[in-house]
């Protein structure tokens, strides 16, 4: 039987030579066309030993007849044995997987599909040889599956005593099993990681910590065997609204705080006092008299003296929630400071109060909401710390969302200034404000203010159903102030920034002063000034007209996804058994998949693709928009509104965020934390691919209409699990055909420059390394207009590539080398300066040779820099302050350096 070579000697088109296979009778009648390849001496050694064969070392055993047969060893078999005289705890472990001593897969022959049927030889599972050509899906869940058990029985000293109990039997069952045979679906996958770690004190943690008994109960019902649908039909899923919040009584409102918290937070308004013990916080309580009598009842001492007393209102009636020494950390766990004072303000009037207090104190101010920034950019130790998120939720990822501006029956419309509706939080349409120009193409003003989460303007938006903004970043847990703050993005050639389409900006100056800037050019410097201006109250974006996506997610085979510049590079594992390749017509079906991505990347309202580490195939989601009068409309009623449908639904919702929450929880866990990293990896990509789209099967090709906001917060629950985050954005560069139309060869290099990469790292036999374990993830975005941005000034876009990682087992020393190497070799692209998301990693990373500090302010942002510091300084002239006033009031550390290095 002649074997087919690694696809890294295939090419196309010219050089390649028809070799048809040699093959017996039985073998010719299942065979699929012969393969294109170079007519090479090269192949790969064989064993045709029967399956049934055993040997010294445990072997996936491969025949047509049998294609997936695990046979255990004698020694594993005494191993079991063994187990099941050891304590009680080890015996209800065993009792889970010592009775099957031999796992035989022969029934689901059937259920293998021809193209990963593989051939007649032996492949070693147990801690097999990391190769090129072994690190993908299969062969990976073949060493788990085969390996794992060894790793839950060696538990070191330590530990606790729950840290390794892992249910192995619902991990064979439920989570490898059914993906090695492909008939697995997104549930499967979540409660099968579910089952398999329930057992642990990782997760008993986790469940204790939820916000809400309705969600704990949901779980529970789901990992007994209740489906998404029967979880969510009666309650829904709402981890981020105040059905959250319905087992706490209605005269409280408790919260964890964070355990490093050094003194208690309180807020002058007494009809809302809060208990407080050692988790939970008082945030109130009223002036005088009746202040000392209740916090006497409660027996919790009286109100720190050197604690500032701020006012939210002129009658000095509401004080403003305040924190003293609260530790700040990020959300990535790569920044950590403790800011003299964190205040939490709910109006304008708090903010300018707090500005201030700030004066008298010499002290500087930074904000901060959700944040998830990787880099510097927000707090300072011993300064003043602004939170426009309440702190324990920025600071817990569970932690309850509530909807201030909240929508129907939950309160005020947002389309005005309820009496219940914080300042910071409104909503406002300014039709009479609007330009002809805007008018006339059917566009909004809304101003919005800084506090308001990306969640809550997509309820919003979906619910009044007229207006949206164009484009939005995935995560719905964010702010728009923060989103603001470091120029965040959207996807799609045609989609500026988000701080592109702001129109208008408010701020309190460093004299406590209200100002506005909504000047045409000054807005691109005031727009984009990383809180640096001052504190931003509210924004006017301008919005577009209610569109609708026409959703298409695939996941397609990774070398057709973005097809390589040459198909040599594609690492041997991942295009292993790729029928595609052996066909006749391979490079007919190469140049159209080109084609495809060409169309996708120039043309579609939105381009997103995503990569999980070591499999074959990639998440595909790219999607144009219609108009209202474009919907299909009912035949019957004529309206296009039937056709388009809430997504996520309250299930899938509830299986993304299940399967994020569980990935947290397995990250957190000492046992996971001792697999190899290229099991890590796997495990969470098998729980990634199940529940992104389509998650009713990879093969399947749905298509469905949703509102705009909708399909850009496609991805829900990301938050549950913390991460780390390189992002870079690389100019495109003309075509040669046509100068108007990109050169797409960038965004192939640099996506198979990091699949490579992290082949590459992978290959080191005595010490495999997995650096990237969660994704990668590409979008193209247009260019910017504003000045600071890392997208300004190239009308032909750029490629966005993000690599992420987990924050528990990953080293910074490995995760730092990984992404130095990633930037070494984007920067090697002759396309003009790259530069990093600033509120993602970037420091300590050198580019070009330079620390990233140095090579902002003298190579990538020079220019940008100098006209930034020109146009802020004619705000200022015009407004009262100097850029010397900006540092001393709300610069940090790392702005310092950057943007005042002479002031």
């Amino acid at each position: 039987m002649k074997v087919r070579p690694p696809a890294a000697y295939l090419l196309w088109p010219e050089h390649l030579s028809y070799v048809p296979e040699v093959t017996n009778e039985a073998t010719r009648q299942q065979s699929s066309p012969a393969p294109f390849y170079i007519n090479s001496p090269i192949s790969i050694p064989t064993t045709t030993r029967p399956y049934n064969t055993l040997d010294s070392c445990n072997k996936v055993r491969f025949s047509e007849a049998h294609p997936i047969e695990l046979a255990m060893t004698t020694k594993s078999r005494a191993s079991q044995r063994k187990r099941c005289v050891r304590s009680s705890q080890a015996k209800r472990r065993t009792r889970r997987t010592h009775s099957t001593p031999a796992i035989m897969f022969n029934d689901l022959a059937a259920a293998v599909p021809p193209a990963l049927r593989p051939r007649r030889y032996s492949v070693p599972v147990r801690r097999q040889a990391v190769t090129r050509h072994t690190l993908e899906r299969y062969g990976i869940l073949r060493d788990v599956l085969n390996g794992v058990e060894e790793y839950a029985e060696a538990q070191p000293a330590g530990t606790g005593t729950r840290d390794f109990d892992i249910d192995i039997q619902a991990l064979r069952d439920d989570v490898l099993v059914p993906v090695l045979v492909d008939d697995y679906d997104a549930e499967t996958q979540v409660r099968g990681l579910m089952r398999t770690m329930r057992d642990t004190d990782a997760f008993s943690d986790a469940f204790e910590q939820l916000p809400c008994p309705i969600l704990r109960h949901q779980l529970t019902v789901f990992m007994n065997g209740a489906t998404a649908e029967e979880v969510v039909a009666k309650q829904g899923f709402e981890p981020h609204s105040e059905t959250a919040l319905v087992d706490i009584p209605t005269q409280f409102h408790q919260f964890q705080a964070p355990l490093f918290f050094r003194r208690m937070a309180w807020v002058l308004d007494f009809p809302n006092v809060l208990t407080c013990c050692s988790r939970v916080v008082v945030s109130s309580f009223s002036a005088g008299g009746k202040f000392k009598k209740v916090i006497r009842r409660l027996g919790i001492g009286y109100r720190p003296s050197n604690l500032p007393e701020l006012y939210e209102d002129e009658e000095g009636t509401k004080g403003i929630e305040v924190y003293e020494r609260a530790g700040f950390e990020n959300w990535g766990r790569t920044v950590m400071c403790t800011p003299r004072y964190t205040f939490v303000p709910k109006t304008v009037l708090g903010i300018q109060n707090i500005v201030q207090f700030a004066i008298q104190k010499n002290l500087r101010v930074r904000c901060g909401g959700f944040r998830h920034s990787w880099s510097d950019i927000s707090a300072e130790e011993n300064q003043i710390l602004i939170s426009f998120v309440d702190v324990h939720i920025s600071t817990d990822i569970q932690g309850v969302q509530p909807f201030d501006t909240v929508l129907g029956e939950h309160g005020p419309d947002p389309y005005s200034v309820g009496a219940n509706v914080p300042e910071l939080k409104t909503i406002n349409i300014l039709t009479e404000e609007l330009s002809n120009d805007d008018a006339g193409q059917g566009k909004a003003l809304c101003r919005i203010g800084a506090a308001v989460t990306a969640e809550e303007f997509r309820r919003w938006a979906n619910k009044h159903d007229k207006w949206t903004l164009p484009a939005e970043t995935i995560l719905v847990e964010v702010s728009y102030g923060g989103t603001n703050g470091s120029i965040c993005h959207g996807g799609g050639r045609a989609h500026k920034t988000m701080n592109d389409m702001v129109r208008r900006i408010e701020y309190v100056d460093c004299h406590g002063e209200k100002q506005i800037v909504d000047d045409p050019r000054l807005i691109k410097a005031a727009a984009g000034s990383f809180g640096l201006l001052g504190v931003v109250t509210h924004l006017t974006f301008l919005l577009d007209p209610m569109s609708y996506a026409v959703m298409k997610p695939r996941k397609t085979d990774i070398c057709l996804a973005i097809p390589p510049m040459n198909p040599s590079i594609i690492p041997p594992a991942l295009s292993h058994d790729a029928d595609w390749m052996y066909q006749r017509n391979a490079p007919d079906i190469f140049r159209v998949a080109l084609e495809d991505f060409s169309r996708r990347a120039t043309d579609d309202y939105y381009c997103q693709w995503l990569w999980f580490p070591y499999q074959k195939r990639c998440q595909v989601n790219t999607f144009n928009v219609l108009s209202r009068d474009q919907l299909p409309k009912d035949e019957t009623t004529g309206s296009g509104s039937g056709s388009v449908i809430d997504y996520p639904s309250a299930e899938i919702t509830f299986l993304q965020w299940s399967a994020a929450w569980i990935g947290g929880v397995m990250t957190a866990s000492p046992f996971f934390r001792r697999l190899p990293a290229y099991w890590q990896a796997q495990l969470l990509a098998t729980a990634g691919m199940a529940t992104s789209a389509p998650v009713n099967g990879e093969d399947n090709t749905p298509e469905w209409i949703c509102k705009l906001p909708d399909a850009l917060h496609y991805r829900r629950g990301a938050t549950n699990m913390r991460l780390r985050d390189l992002e870079i954005e690389i100019p495109l560069m003309p075509s040669k055909e046509d100068p108007n139309v990109p050169d797409w060869t960038t965004a192939q290099r640099a996506w198979w420059d990091a699949i490579n990469l992290v082949y590459e790292f992978s290959e080191n036999e005595k010490k495999p390394s997995c650096p990237l374990r969660l994704g990668l993830e590409m979008r193209i975005t247009g260019g910017s207009d504003i000045i600071m941005a890392p997208q300004y000034a190239n009308s032909l876009g750029f490629v966005s590539v993000e690599v992420l990682t987990i924050i528990d087992t990953c080293e910074e020393t490995e995760w730092k080398r990984f992404c130095q190497a990633a930037i070494d070799q984007w920067s090697k692209y002759d396309t003009g300066h790259i530069k990093p998301h600033w509120g993602k990693e970037w420091e300590g990373l050198k580019f070009s040779g330079l620390k990233a500090k140095d090579y902002f302010k003298n190579v990538a942002y020079k220019d940008q820099i100098a006209l930034w510091r020109e146009m802020t300084t004619e705000i200022g002239d015009l407004q009262g302050w100097n850029l010397k006033d900006l540092k001393k009031r709300f610069s940090n550390a790392t702005w310092d350096s950057i943007m005042f290095p002479d002031d």
